[in-house]
């Protein structure tokens, strides 16, 4: 399953349900939006859906037929150290599923906006900034990377230090380092390429209520639902992407809409989907 001249699957993997409870699992209507763009945007031959505890729900119902379920053990550590929280195991979940069968990691708050044809024609990893400069580190909310990646085996490989109660060390700010290391191996993506608007108050209201960001340069956008939720994740539905006209609902606007949701009517929004991200988000 790779994708002509590159050794990267056109696979995409969604990691989901890792919660200690069931009661626990969400899935929203970002989740289905995150499913929806990814299967028109990337055209995988598969979405295989990593969970522990299956979802239910509406949009659960309408995102499953979609996607190839996998369900695995609860992971609960990892060389040993505790994996408390459901991040911290969906990051070991996502690297050894990269490691054996390649293709495009996304986040579950992920939204696809173009093809990654660019990105799987490559035979190294690629992981996107998180900051202008990267001062952040590289999220680990989108890898797209082949089948055993020398990089990504470093990257587990390191989790031996892992330490729970530091949120982002092994998860953004470690694979910086190792990328800083060993330059060779990692293909780094300007923060544009996926996590740009960022997380920070006025970033947010650019990335879900405004229009003055246009994601001319994304191939996704990542939505940092434990910080956007406030603003907009809980109440977001088809109804509410239709009553406000943000850049960001302009173009989900676009995607396959659920038979007769109040966000299904075209609506005139001026967004430029068809326009390709330049090539300098790729340096």
């Amino acid at each position: 399953m790779t994708n002509g001249t590159g050794v990267i699957p056109r696979v995409v993997h969604f990691v989901h349900g890792l919660a200690t409870s069931a009661v626990d699992v969400h899935f929203g209507y970002e989740h289905y939006l995150a499913v929806v763009a990814a299967s028109t945007h990337i055209r995988p031959e598969v979405i295989v859906f990593h969970h522990h505890h299956r979802p239910s729900g509406e949009w659960w119902e309408r995102a499953a037929p979609l996607l190839t379920l996998r369900h695995i053990p609860l992971p609960t550590e990892i060389f040993g150290r505790p994996l408390v929280h459901a991040a911290h195991r969906a990051d070991i979940v996502r690297l050894r599923a990269l490691l054996e069968k390649g293709g495009v990691y996304l986040d579950m708050d992920v939204i696809a906006l173009r093809s990654f044809d660019q990105l799987l024609d490559s035979r190294l990893p690629a992981l996107g900034r998180e900051g202008l400069r990267g001062e952040h580190g590289l999220c680990n909310a989108v890898i797209v990377s082949p089948p055993g990646a020398p990089f990504l085996a470093r990257w587990l490989e390191a989790y031996r230090t892992f330490d729970g109660s530091q949120w982002a060390e092994h998860s953004v700010a470690l694979p910086m380092r190792l990328a800083k290391a060993q330059p060779a191996d990692i293909r780094l993506l300007e923060a544009e390429a996926f996590f740009w608007p960022l997380w920070d108050d006025a970033a947010l209201r650019r990335l879900l209520l405004y229009r003055e960001y246009g994601f001319e340069r994304n191939f996704a956008t990542h939505l940092w639902s434990q910080a956007a939720r406030p603003y907009v994740l809980s109440l977001w539905s088809p109804r509410f992407a239709a009553a406000v006209p943000s850049a960001l609902n302009c173009r989900t606007r676009m995607l396959p809409q659920p038979a007769g949701s109040a966000g299904a009517e075209s609506l005139a929004c001026g967004c430029e989907a068809g326009a390709r991200a330049p090539r300098e988000v790729l340096a």
